[in-house]
């Protein structure tokens, strides 16, 4: 009995040490593997190009502010201040979050547009709805019908999305930039017509964890003068899906001359005549055609670069089976954790 003891009693010893080795070790791994804190480096497109690195040029009288949410796997808000945080961004230079780097995985939501100068506090809204990123971002209602969001640089926006363990992202703008004009050979026909109202219905938002347009819609209104090179143009949300503004979503352009209302003309443009990609400016050419009717061609300003080509690598980039890459992490086969 006394040999058993003292066989049994060496043993587990042996057994616990080993237990509590192997329960440090994984401590230790596990403690490595996530770093205490995350910090995330943003880059704003530049205006006119949607692959430049450079920060865009701010309207006068504006600032550009970002802000930032932190979800988890579901898509959940994850509670606290510094999982939430809106900061100014600079007219040049670089930007970055901080936070303590969550236990399990996560998201990064993050968007950006101009808020009036004068603004005091970042998270206060001008033109678009940004209560609750998880939500997506929407229209302020206000605005839906005052005009501000035609032929307004400041209009602009820019979203975007990284995943657990990304150090770097690179926004995107959720709009097609809408630029409305005259085919050449009506062009003449209408321009003693100076002013216009304009009413169209368009996707209400965008989603920042799908990258979809809300199905829902809202309806904005337009009148004023007419710009030189269109008869207007505005910022409209384009999902990573969309196609064209959609069926039933018409554009309607009464135009008037100063001075005069007896002298109109009426216009209306099918919604799914015109054609929409997300961080694309698009010319909408048209040539009325009756009141009910137009014919529209789409082309992209030379001046950009087409929207549908190959962008160059970047930082926090997945790249995809048919080598091409992207920020979407469905399907993705790969992720670019540094540039050489």
């Amino acid at each position: 009995m006394s040999m058993k003891k003292n066989f049994l009693y060496p043993m587990m010893a042996l057994c616990m040490m080993l237990f509590t080795a192997s329960c440090s070790q994984e401590e230790v791994v596990t403690d490595s593997s996530r770093p205490e804190i995350t910090t995330m480096n943003v880059n704003i497109p530049g205006n006119g190009d949607v692959n430049t690195r450079a920060m865009p040029t701010i309207p006068e009288g504006y600032k550009l502010r970002c802000l930032m949410q932190v979800v988890d796997a579901t898509g959940t808000a994850i509670q606290g201040n510094e999982y939430k945080q809106a900061l100014a961004v600079p007219a040049e230079g670089s930007l970055t979050f901080s936070f303590t780097t969550p236990a399990a995985g996560y998201k990064v939501l993050f968007w950006a547009d101009y808020i009036p100068q004068e603004t005091a506090e970042l998270t206060a809204d001008h033109l678009y709805a940004t209560t609750d990123l998880t939500q997506g971002i929407s229209y302020v209602e206000s605005k839906l019908e005052d005009g501000s969001l035609f032929n307004n640089a400041a209009a602009d926006a820019f979203f975007g999305k990284a995943e657990d363990g990304n150090s770097s992202v690179t926004l995107i703008r959720p709009f097609s930039r809408l630029n409305i004009k005259p085919a050449s050979e009506v062009a003449e026909e209408y321009s003693s017509y100076n002013r216009i109202t304009v009413e169209m219905k368009v996707p209400a938002g965008i989603n920042i964890l799908t990258g979809a347009a809300l199905a829902t819609t809202k309806t904005i209104k337009y009148n004023g003068a007419t710009q030189d090179k269109y008869w207007f143009n505005n910022f409209v949300f384009t999902g990573n899906t969309t196609a064209n503004l959609g069926e039933g979503n018409d554009i309607k352009i009464v135009f008037t001359k100063e001075g005069e209302t007896a002298d109109t003309k009426t216009v209306t443009i099918a919604g799914e005549d015109v054609t929409t990609v997300e961080n694309a400016h698009i010319n909408v050419n048209v040539k009325p055609i009756d009141g009910s009717q137009s014919s529209v061609t789409v082309t992209f300003p030379e001046d950009l670069i087409d929207p549908n080509a190959p962008k160059p690598l970047a930082i926090g980039d997945y790249i995809y089976a048919d080598g091409t890459n992207g920020i979407d992490p469905n399907n993705a086969v790969a992720i670019v954790f540094a540039m050489g």
